[in-house]
């Protein structure tokens, strides 16, 4: 195997395994780095979901690193927006393209250039 493909292979993996902390990256990231109020609703959101099944490590990140006021055990469950249907649509199609897009140039990489 071309060492080209199998680093395409390893980081198409890693992808498809940890597909949140890219997504996460790619909307939480632009010219100046990391988005800080989008990182910390993500880990208040994150702590408030998994309260049910760490308490203990929830409460520690609500009141040292969140620095949010009172116990998360009172703080309720987080209220969500109605779903944007056409937005969600949208979001599945170019997902679903950029997946046609992968395989098509892991196609490329293991028969064609394989075979050239």
């Amino acid at each position: 195997m071309h060492l080209l493909g199998s680093y395409f292979l390893a980081s198409f993996c890693a992808k498809s395994l940890f597909f949140c902390l890219p997504a996460c990256d790619r909307f939480a990231c632009g010219p100046e780095g990391m988005n800080r109020g989008l990182v910390l609703r993500y880990m208040e959101l994150s702590c408030l979901l998994l309260v049910p099944i760490t308490p203990h490590t929830c409460e520690h990140v609500w009141g040292a690193l969140l620095q949010k006021q009172g116990s998360v055990l009172r703080a309720g469950w987080p209220a969500a927006a109605e779903p944007d249907f056409i937005m969600q649509r949208a979001a599945q199609y170019i997902e679903g393209e950029l997946r046609a897009l992968e395989y098509l140039l892991c196609y490329w990489l293991y028969v064609v250039y394989e075979d050239a």
